[in-house]
């Protein structure tokens, strides 16, 4: 009997042994090796922030707007419009300096940029801002920008400029100060520029004083790190193509639908690009 009660206890208790193991909170459960954490998935976007492969490309130019071997808009971010795009999906751009309307009615050319800008970034409301002026020089218009920033809270200002300081032979080091200081106060306030060249006249080739206005535009839009449409290099080659076709010198680029077209592209092309910009990487640490 003795020994057929040891039997039982000892049954007993590995059962009891064998039921704790089993059990959730067990001990041998929690002893067990960590079950190793699953991989976690990419992070998904922000509303409104398109994925980083969604990022939509620079529409291709129409063929009479293309110049096989010139760069004629350059490649630099404009975090204030990107960050429009993220939080908001509007953006305003308010044009500025010479008068930007022509061709197409009185839409001009601004009406080309917002068509042709919606469709290219999916979901995007453009809300376009005519502060344009005919004739106006540079000094005039920075006079008038810093007025009609604080009114409209713009993202980008478009400028156009150069081609009528050039004709009214306003000297070099002033239009560099005027510029220069106004794409300064810009930064400062926290406002995305697009610069738009001179205008290409053949009969202005050889003027020196229009050559030096048109350098200087350029070297301060690279020192300032500003995107720039170099609208005379893209003009300049257009007009040669077709005065190779056929055998004449079309209108002046300025007076003619086609010329804004071909603006419009360009200037859709530089937002594109410079929204979309990945920063640049950091240089790696020298060892």
């Amino acid at each position: 009997m003795k020994r057929l009660a040891t039997h039982i206890v000892a049954a007993v208790s590995g059962a009891f042994l064998l039921l704790a193991a089993n059990s959730p909170g067990s001990i041998a459960q929690t002893a067990a090796p960590p079950s190793q954490p699953a991989p976690s998935s990419p992070a998904e976007p922000q509303a409104g922030q398109p994925a980083e492969d969604a990022n939509p490309a620079p529409p291709a130019l129409s063929r009479e707007c293309q110049t096989p071997g010139v760069r004629i808009v350059g490649d630099v971010p404009l975090p204030r419009v990107t960050q429009a795009l993220k939080l908001r999906k509007i953006i305003r751009i308010m044009a500025i300096g010479a008068s930007s309307k022509g061709g197409k009615g009185d839409a001009g050319y601004q009406a080309i940029i917002e068509s042709v800008l919606e469709k290219t970034i999916p979901g995007v409301d453009v809300k376009m801002i005519d502060r344009g002026v005919s004739g106006e020089l540079a000094r005039q218009a920075a006079d008038r920008l810093r007025n009609e920033v604080a009114l409209s809270q713009p993202d980008l200002v478009l400028w156009q400029l150069g081609t009528h300081d050039a004709l009214m032979h306003v000297p070099v080091d002033d239009f560099k100060a005027t510029v220069g200081a106004t794409l300064d106060w810009l930064k400062l306030h926290d406002v995305d520029v697009v610069l738009v060249g001179l205008h290409y006249l053949r009969r202005l080739v050889p003027d020196q004083h229009y050559q030096e206005i048109r350098g200087a535009l350029r070297s301060i839009a690279e020192e300032k790190k500003v995107l720039w449409i170099g609208r005379y290099e893209a003009m300049q080659v257009i007009e040669q193509a077709r005065r190779t076709g056929s055998g004449r010198s079309p209108n002046a680029f300025t007076m003619t639908d086609n010329g804004y077209t071909c603006l419009s592209e360009y200037v859709v092309r530089a937002l594109t690009s410079g929204a979309f910009a990945r920063p640049p990487r950091p240089a790696a640490p020298k060892g």
